[in-house]
């Protein structure tokens, strides 16, 4: 993040025809063919010579974010303003709608001389193949529905706003990007391990190969803020390597991946430990009873702090652990299984239950233990798999009436998800939702900073 300059947020919105809408959102470039990258048609806007920001550049609709409105609602009303297309009023949830990792752009005041970032935060709308686009507003004085291809060309030559075609990438969590290699689509393509394991299998990636950008990593998988953080700590340390983009040697990619392998290592330590203390001291406060203990999704964090407790404190879970089945994707079921390999013998640590039978049994759980992907700025709300919302709510309500106590929801993790920005980061569709602290969760488990 550029801390020592002043961000300028604003928003861009690309009308598309063409493609897969809705069907392919958020899906990798190892499920789009050439043939759907080549049916694309993009509407570029031509910006007037009066532009005080890249006159007669090529843009897409842009507009400043004001005071109390999300990125979103920023795109919907410069679309209203300057287009004859108006978006119905809502969230950008529908499938015709996409949106991806912001780009960073700096940009030199003509003024001042002032080196700003501009942090553009880019959609897609996916219009009918008929739809018949025209113009109003002051900011535009022509436009033309082009391909990939052509904006691509376009930006390289520098005839568009900087960045466009990456903006668009973006947007489009890389699907229909050519650079994306087979190497990165598989990585992408995991859908059962949590944010930790993959971001450790990024850094492999810049590690094995020096084709592998940082950034397009991040692109790809955007909700799990550990892949974004550790990415941009690979580009922040080779950036104060002194060395030219073209000097950078392979060797300078691996230390730096290396380096920040190490720190992710160290926090997820940290994390444990935390955790773990925190769970000892329930125990502790539940008059030493065993703790019944449920869990959703699959989380190497949660495995590791499970694994700890039934290792070296086995009195304080009862046994055996229940995981939630977490459809869609089933990853309870390897939640489970990553438990019972530590097991002895026949004997087992954890079991998967149905998402409904955990449910009916929150009353009588002690602890249900969340992960995380993500954990906003102002640590209200947390990022995790979809349903989790659901869960933390009815477990956050439940009540033992046995002993009055109520479930305690615990969201396990470390500094590597907190996000830096004053926006959630995009949420890819069917795999994650955002969860408010407030009613849903009792404690979030997050080691402080050991610069404090």
């Amino acid at each position: 993040m550029h801390l020592e300059m002043a961000i300028k947020r604003v928003t861009t919105a690309f009308l598309v025809k063409g493609g897969r809408a809705g069907v392919a959102k958020h899906a990798t470039s190892a499920q789009c063919s050439l043939h759907e990258r080549d049916g694309l048609r993009i509407a570029i806007f031509h910006r007037c010579s009066t532009m005080p920001t890249f006159p007669n550049r090529y843009a897409a609709c842009s507009g400043s974010i004001e005071a109390g409105e999300a990125p979103w609602e920023t795109a919907r009303r410069e679309l209203h303003e300057e287009t004859n297309f108006l978006v119905e009023y809502q969230a950008p949830t529908s499938p015709s709608i996409e949106s991806g990792l912001f780009v960073d752009v700096d940009f030199v005041s003509p003024r001042s001389g002032e080196v700003n970032v501009i942090r553009v935060y880019p959609f897609v709308i996916h219009v009918v193949n008929d739809f018949e686009l025209t113009l109003k507003g002051t900011e535009h004085d022509d436009f033309r529905w082009m391909s990939l291809d052509e904006l691509e060309d376009l930006d390289q030559q520098s005839r568009t706003v900087p960045s466009l075609a990456l903006a668009f990438h973006h947007a489009t969590a890389g699907r229909f990007d050519k650079k994306v290699c087979k190497e990165e689509q598989q990585w992408a393509s995991d859908k059962q391990n949590g944010a930790s394991i993959m971001s450790k299998n990024a850094l492999k990636l810049v590690m094995k190969s020096n084709t592998t950008d940082p950034a397009r990593l991040s692109m790809l998988r955007p909700s799990m803020v550990t892949i974004v953080n550790c990415m941009q700590a690979v580009q922040k340390l080779l950036c104060s390597s002194h060395h030219s983009q073209q000097c950078i040697s392979h060797l300078h990619r691996k230390d730096a991946a290396n380096q920040v392998l190490r720190t992710l290592d160290q926090e997820f330590n940290r994390s444990i430990v935390y955790a773990v203390d925190a769970i000892l001291q329930l125990y502790r406060d539940n008059d030493q009873s065993p703790l019944v203990v449920g869990t959703f999704s699959r989380s190497s964090t949660l495995v590791a702090v499970l694994n700890q407790l039934l290792d070296d404190h086995s009195h304080v879970l009862q046994i055996p652990i229940l995981c939630s089945r977490s459809i869609p994707g089933g990853e309870g079921e390897f939640m489970a299984l990553d438990l019972n390999k530590r097991a002895e013998g026949a004997s087992v640590r954890a079991v998967c239950i149905h998402d409904d039978e955990l449910k009916k049994k929150l009353s009588s759980l002690d602890v249900l233990l969340i992960g995380a992907d993500c954990i906003l700025e102002d640590k209200s709300a947390v990022v995790n798999k979809l349903g989790t919302k659901e869960l933390a709510s009815q477990a956050f309500g439940s009540c033992n009436y046995t002993n009055d106590r109520k479930c305690q929801v615990l969201c396990c993790t470390d500094r590597f998800k907190l996000w830096d920005d004053v926006f959630p980061p995009p949420l890819e569709d069917n795999l994650f939702e955002l969860i408010p602290v407030s009613g849903h969760i009792d404690q979030l488990l997050l080691p402080p900073n050991e610069s404090r």
